[in-house]
């Protein structure tokens, strides 16, 4: 009898327990479920000012619209909007304001932040400066450094440290290292941009010590590069990594970190969801995509950003010159070549022009060439120069940075327009402009003539000048007018 009784109560303990394990575990599985969050990564790069609706996409104000419609972009929850960098260098919308266009334009998407790339310098420090400090979200760029001291600048942050549903999100800033090469010189001396692992290295430790649960990268450099550190990002406990500055499209997770590159111009953009477990303090899930700008319907307050601008700007850039056909395209030489021969138009006591490729951003559109058009086209402010050179000198040039040339071909040897052939131990005109003399580009002029002759003369005025010289419309179009071969 008492051992049936004890068999009964033991089995009534049994019951109790596991029914206790049972709806433990049910609110174990609950807490756990609480603790989950996600975060999501919106993710954009080098913009370049590409704010207005254009012949290449749907502009800032239809990637709101996307934002909104397909990802359920709110500012109130938890996303993070985020640029890799080379915001504003681009259309005549942006270049002529010197990126304050794209700046508000910017704010108005409610960006979280951007990383600094080579092109912010192009206007100069004290343009960054006034641009910075209308921006209504921070600049990162950890290796970034004053010469005289180390240190990074002021008007930028090193990282920053979001919370996000109560989660410590760490996010570093890196610029290109190659920024002194990839602007004018002039526009960052003074200054220093240190190696990524090292400063990678350095502010690691220090996000972490700031709480930092979920650590980011944001390097304005190709993603073909940076994913070869994709074991230092693993050993230092990165979740993503944004790339840009080549405009390509990379999509890629390498060794359980994501790497990221959203092509340029809003054509593009990328979303990171992030889920992360409160509890164990570790990252769930990882998942990514890359989606289009489709041209759609655009957001009304950033449209209205944009028209202001346009409204601004349009009285000055809104000008006919010319027309085009056909539009003039930049993947062949055929573009390069007007460009360059219009240098040798306006300085004719030159024999040669020369032009790096990536100096020629975009295309002439069909139809009306407005000085908008060769703006975007040659959006900097660049000036030409007249260097003197040796045939050896400019065949050396030549065969290291591959030129768009003007007055020049090569025919079993170099040629030169008037049906001469290049001498190597002639001395000629060269003309070029001063980003390219300082040695941008890897070009070698500075070293081969240290007393250029300084035009002050814009690089985008010869074309100008020259397609209103042409006369050019639909019954003359320009396409009829440009050297459409290749020169060696």
């Amino acid at each position: 009898m008492i051992r049936t009784k004890y068999l009964i109560n033991l089995s009534k303990i049994i019951i109790h327990t596991l029914l206790f394990i049972r709806l433990s575990g049910s609110e174990l599985l609950a807490f756990s479920e609480d603790t989950r969050v996600k975060i999501s990564i919106l993710y954009t790069s080098d913009e370049h000012g590409w704010i207005d609706s254009s012949f290449r996409n749907g502009g800032a104000a239809s990637m709101m619209t996307e934002f909104k419609q397909k990802e359920g972009y709110d500012t109130n929850k938890a996303f993070l909007l985020i640029s890799g960098g080379d915001n504003w260098t681009g259309p005549a919308i942006s270049t002529i304001t010197k990126g304050e266009a794209t700046v508000e334009t910017m704010n108005a998407m409610h960006y979280s932040l951007s990383a600094l790339g080579n092109h912010e310098f192009d206007f100069g420090i004290e343009n960054i400066k006034k641009n910075l400090s209308e921006a209504s979200f921070p600049y990162l760029s950890a290796n970034f450094r004053r010469k005289s001291d180390h240190k990074i600048p002021e008007f930028v942050k090193p990282y920053i440290i979001k919370t996000i549903q109560g989660v410590k999100v760490g996010i570093i800033g890196l610029s290109n290292v190659a920024t002194p090469g990839l602007t004018k010189p002039a526009n960052v001396e003074g200054y220093e941009f240190l190696p990524y692992i090292s400063v990678l290295t350095e502010y690691t430790p220090q996000l972490l010590r700031d709480s930092a649960e979920i650590l980011i990268a944001i390097i304005h450099d190709c993603s073909k590069d940076i994913i070869e550190l994709s074991a230092l990002f693993k050993s230092l406990g990165y979740t993503f990594v944004g790339t840009g500055h080549c405009h390509s499209e990379l999509n890629s997770t390498k060794d359980g970190v994501a790497f990221i590159e959203p092509t340029s111009n809003f054509m593009k953009y990328a979303r990171v969801d992030i889920d992360f477990d409160k509890s164990t303090k570790k990252v769930i899930s990882l998942k990514e995509k890359i989606e289009p700008n489709t041209k759609i319907a655009p957001d009304a307050d950033v449209k209205k950003v944009i028209n202001k601008w346009r409204d601004i700007t349009s009285k000055e850039t809104d000008v006919s010159i010319g027309y085009t056909k056909n539009g003039i395209q930049i993947d062949n030489d055929i573009l390069g070549n007007l460009v360059v021969d219009s240098w040798l138009a306006a300085f004719p006591e030159a024999q040669i022009s020369m032009s790096n490729r990536h100096g020629i951003r975009q295309i002439i559109p069909v139809g009306n060439i407005t000085l908008a058009s060769i703006m975007g086209v040659l959006p900097f402010e660049n000036e030409i120069y007249i260097v003197k050179l040796t045939g050896e000198q400019i065949i050396d040039n030549i065969k290291c940075c591959k030129p768009y040339v003007g007055g020049l071909v090569a025919r079993n040897g170099f040629w030169l327009a008037n049906g001469e052939k290049l001498d190597r131990n002639k001395v000629y005109k060269v003309v070029i402009t001063d980003y390219i003399y300082s040695n941008g580009d890897k070009f070698k002029f500075k070293g081969q003539d240290s007393q250029p002759f300084m035009t002050g003369i814009n690089f985008r005025q010869p074309l100008i000048d020259l397609i209103k010289t042409l006369k050019t419309s639909p019954d003359n179009p320009l396409d009829d007018k440009i050297d459409k071969k290749g020169r060696y």
